[in-house]
């Protein structure tokens, strides 16, 4: 049997995770007041050449989800050309929502496919949305059925 530790719970050693709505981890803070951010800085990524946009698609895609970063991601993937936004965003968008299904989630990824012209991968979504049971993503179906 294991001895009980001793000592106050207020000089514990504790450590605070959050997590993307993707569940990557966001953040890591301790109880000293140190926080430690992961992410990546928007604004330099978009005077960054394309091939950056491509490769961080997925977390673009996620970050998007964020009412606070979501036009800065539409910019950044609205530098790709019509064919690679066309090839690598509708994929990420599915990924996505197979892990945030949600009103929002369903909203904001048709708004990023709608501001790319991606029109053919918006289609598929309204319809998808349309068949939810959840009247609040019926109606994200409803607003962006062509």
């Amino acid at each position: 049997m294991q001895d009980a530790p001793e000592g106050n719970a207020s000089d514990a050693d504790v450590t605070t995770y959050t997590y993307t709505p993707a569940g990557k981890q966001a953040t890591v803070a301790d109880n000293a007041g140190n926080t430690w951010t992961y992410g990546y800085n928007l604004l330099m990524l978009g005077l960054l050449d394309t091939d950056y946009s491509e490769a961080l698609v997925d977390q673009l895609v996620s970050a998007s989800l964020s009412h606070r970063n979501a036009l800065r991601v539409r910019q950044i993937l609205g530098r790709l050309p019509h064919d690679q936004a066309e090839r690598i965003v509708p994929p990420a968008v599915w990924r996505q929502l197979h892990q945030t299904d949600d009103y929002d989630a369903y909203r904001r990824m048709a708004e990023l496919l709608s501001h790319l012209g991606l029109y053919g991968a918006l289609g598929e979504l309204s319809a998808e949305a349309l068949k939810s049971s959840d009247p609040d993503i019926r109606e994200v179906g409803d607003d962006f059925a062509r």
